[in-house]
């Protein structure tokens, strides 16, 4: 069974008792904790933290547990993590581990079956099991304490890709009951087991921002500023630009130091580095377009997930952006999409945007608004993943 991005995905007869209990393996870090741990995905901690938020109000008994993940000693810490870096706003159960080469796994995979098994303990019944990704140390941890007692569902957020192509599937869902994509591509890919699409979601389906009649050519760009996210495409597309005296204000850290010297001396460049959520907003309701330019053939770019497009598009401004397999299509009709990920393509996007007419930057937004209030706020988003994990674990019973 595939479920499609707008439905709930149940379909047929639940064969047995659906479960009331969630166990969602995946620690929810406080805001300033994800800044400062760079083995933390900050796209993927919004993407859970949202989902959770919306998962609290339906699901009679959510147990979270979790790791602080961490580069490997020396690298970073030896015993990564503490109940201070939980996001208060959850219950949560820490994991501690042995951050060594060699023990890393091992460890993990032993804490963690006593965490799962002390939170059945205290739980309500046959719980359904939900991990981001399906490492082999959550596999066997899930063995070692629940055997097959609990479907265990994971939400697919990477896989390792071989030459771009979908493979290994089989290894990659063993011992699973079902699968959540976030990538299209990959949700597409997908076979035999029951299935569902979930890209991601928003707490409003607007900043209320205002649309102002005119407005400064101020472009901005947040985010990894790597060769995945479409940094590199974008300044070379951003010297090609049509619209004069245009700005681009840039926020994000990069470890390459030639990175962050051609952000410093680019004319019209403003590189801000890291900033907080405040200070984006700001920027955010300054700009006239934003810019989401991910490269169409960067190995491993297929697993996308539309994260940062999403609360793009809660700014009620235009968005131009990279339709990169794993993102919907549907979104094509709610942005301006380049043409390729080549600077031509990609400055003609941004000039086409950044001409658009105050009429037609009203009814943008007005759709924008609708689609996300309809179909992708965390709240229904959350209903749609709970009425999936309990119809594929009541078949499992």
């Amino acid at each position: 069974m595939v479920v499609s991005p707008l439905h709930d995905g149940s379909s047929g007869a639940a064969t047995g008792s659906a479960p009331e209990t969630l166990v969602w393996i995946g620690a929810c870090l406080k805001p300033d904790v994800i800044l400062s741990r760079f083995a933390v995905s900050p796209a993927a901690q919004r993407w859970q933290r949202g989902l959770l938020g919306g998962l609290r109000a339906i699901v009679p008994d959510l147990q979270i547990v979790g790791h602080c993940p961490e580069r490997t000693w020396p690298y970073g810490q030896m015993r990564p993590g503490s109940e201070a870096e939980l996001d208060g706003a959850f219950c949560q159960t820490l994991v501690p581990y042995t951050n060594l080469r060699g023990l890393r796994s091992g460890s993990l995979a032993r804490n963690y079956a006593s965490a799962l098994s002390r939170l059945h303990s205290r739980g309500r019944g046959r719980p359904v099991i939900v991990s981001y990704n399906a490492d082999d140390h959550v596999r066997e941890a899930i063995a070692r304490s629940f055997g097959t007692r609990a479907p265990w569902i994971p939400v697919i957020l990477d896989h390792k890709l071989v030459g771009n192509v979908w493979s290994g599937e089989d290894a990659l869902l063993r011992g699973t009951a079902g699968a959540v994509y976030l990538s299209w591509w990959a949700h597409s890919q997908h076979s035999g087991s029951p299935s569902l699409h979930l890209d991601g979601g928003v707490t409003e389906a607007s900043k209320g921002f205002p649309i102002h009649r005119s407005v400064k050519p101020r472009l901005l760009y947040t985010g990894a500023l790597d060769q995945w996210g479409g940094i590199h495409q974008l300044l070379n597309a951003f010297e090609r630009l049509r619209v004069p005296n245009a700005t681009l204000v840039v926020t994000g850290w990069s470890q390459w130091p030639a990175m962050r010297k051609r952000l410093e001396n680019t004319p019209g460049v403003e590189y801000r580095g890291r900033v907080n959520e405040a200070t984006l907003l700001q920027l955010a309701e300054e700009a006239a377009v934003l810019i989401n330019p991910r490269p169409l053939d960067v190995p491993g770019n297929q697993m996308n997930f539309p994260s940062k497009l999403l609360e793009y598009l809660t700014y009620s401004r235009p968005v131009v952006t990279t339709m990169t397999p794993g993102v919907a299509p549907c979104y094509a009709e709610l942005t301006i999409p380049a043409k390729s990920d080549g600077p031509t393509d990609l400055a003609a996007a941004i000039d086409q945007a950044l001409s658009m007419g105050h009429a037609d930057r009203v009814d943008m937004a007005r759709r924008v608004e609708h689609f996300l209030a309809t179909s992708r706020l965390w709240s229904i988003q959350a209903g749609r993943l709970w009425d999936f994990l309990q119809s594929t674990a009541a078949r499992e019973a």
